[in-house]
């Protein structure tokens, strides 16, 4: 179930090496210097569920983390419109090592990720940054009724996680530097298995980067072609895949039926956008979605009137759907607050719920993606892989 979401990673990955169509020349000689990270993270996990606070094998808090990890980085030059933009940033890729010395019962797991890290403030020596991360984590001990029957975290043993830190970083001459950040990790498998209450984790780091050549002077900002904001309309096709929580039913014989099953949703949303500066895109539109989930939901939770399986009525949501987008070269991060106006039944989720993803151009138009469908602001509704086509004017 994993293989889609590596495959939407390396997509990612591959967007900050390809050459986009807003490429222009600043210093045709500057070469892009590599560097090394290594690093350390006594973490913290954050005690959002029972099971993480005494409802576990050993009965008392699990609240320690530890992690490694080693990552290859590259500075960007400034031969791209969005290097310039974002100040000149750095990107590349990691793999990290994660245990949790309290307890088994939630594996060892390594991810693998790719990473933007933008500076904030520059001194002479040293510079403060943001960097996001998003990556595939495998090696999960998922929850086993009979062999790990506490762990709600995760129902599967691979997940996708996301991590949001602020990084200060001190060169100590032209070829080593020290790192010391903190930040904060969500890691779920986006309801692809359940149970998936997911894991929150506080992760400081402290860190010692080696650059393969000397540091050297980046480039100073260039002059821009003026800003011509546009409209855009886009279509696109949404497909994903759900489980449904039939840990706290009652009736055997249901969660029999519904513990395995996959259902399928799609939806089709129409959008209209602005692009209101260089990086940024605001907008609205209409998201039409067909779930079929929600009635086998209702007969779980003991709602004698739900039937499975639904008719048409009791599958289609249509909601109203506001959109902000980041550009990132032909990368965009999207942001969607969602309500529902009508939606079926049984639907046991709230009317508002929030899209989260990215999305990539492909070619004259057409775009794929990845995006998650969340409610409450970090529960995980359904993972989403998209398609679509965009005309501007």
């Amino acid at each position: 179930m994993f293989k889609p979401l590596i495959l939407f990673i390396a997509l990612i990955s591959f967007s900050f090496w390809s050459r986009g169509q807003n490429q222009y020349s600043i210093d045709s000689t500057l070469k892009s210097n590599t560097s090394i990270r290594v690093g350390y993270s006594p973490s913290r996990v954050i005690a959002t569920n029972d099971f993480l606070r005494t409802e576990n094998k050993n009965g008392s808090p699990i609240t320690q983390g530890h992690a490694i990890s080693a990552e290859i980085i590259f500075q960007t030059t400034g031969r791209k419109y969005w290097h310039q933009l974002y100040n000149f940033p750095k990107f590349g890729f990691g793999i990290t090592h994660l245990w949790f010395p309290q307890t088994n019962e939630l594996g060892s797991p390594i991810g693998l990720y790719s990473f933007l890290e933008s500076p904030i403030q520059k001194w002479k020596k040293s510079d403060l940054n943001w960097v996001f991360d998003f990556g595939i984590g495998l090696g999960w001990n998922a929850y086993d009724s009979l062999t790990n029957p506490y762990n709600v975290l995760l129902g599967s043993t691979g997940s996708f996680f996301a991590n949001f830190s602020v990084v200060y970083h001190y060169q100590f001459n032209k070829r080593f530097g020290a790192d010391a950040s903190i930040g904060f990790t969500h890691s779920s498998n986006g309801a692809l298995k359940m149970p998936n209450y997911g894991i929150n984790i506080l992760y400081p780091r402290l860190a010692l980067t080696y650059h393969l050549k000397s540091v050297q002077q980046l480039p100073k900002p260039r002059k821009l072609p003026p800003f011509i904001p546009n409209n855009e309309i886009s279509l696109t096709y949404a497909l994903g895949t759900k489980q449904i929580d039939v840990t706290g039913s009652d009736n055997d014989s249901l969660k029999q039926e519904f513990k395995s099953t996959n259902f399928q949703l799609y939806s089709i949303i129409l959008m209209y956008q602005r692009q209101v500066s260089r990086l940024s895109k605001v907008g609205i539109g209409l998201d039409f979605t067909m779930d079929p989930s929600d009635n086998a939901d209702g007969l779980v939770t003991g709602d004698l009137s739900s039937e499975y399986p639904p008719d048409f009525a009791e599958k289609v949501k249509f909601a109203i759907v506001l959109s902000y987008e980041l550009a990132i070269g032909k990368l965009a991060l999207i942001c969607q607050p969602a309500f529902y106006f009508h939606r079926t039944t049984h639907d046991p989720t709230p009317f508002f719920y929030q899209r989260i993803g990215t999305r990539y151009d492909i070619y004259k138009g057409i775009y794929a993606g990845a995006s998650l469908r969340a409610v409450n602001f970090g529960q995980a509704d359904w993972v989403e892989f998209t398609v679509g086509y965009k005309a501007k004017f």
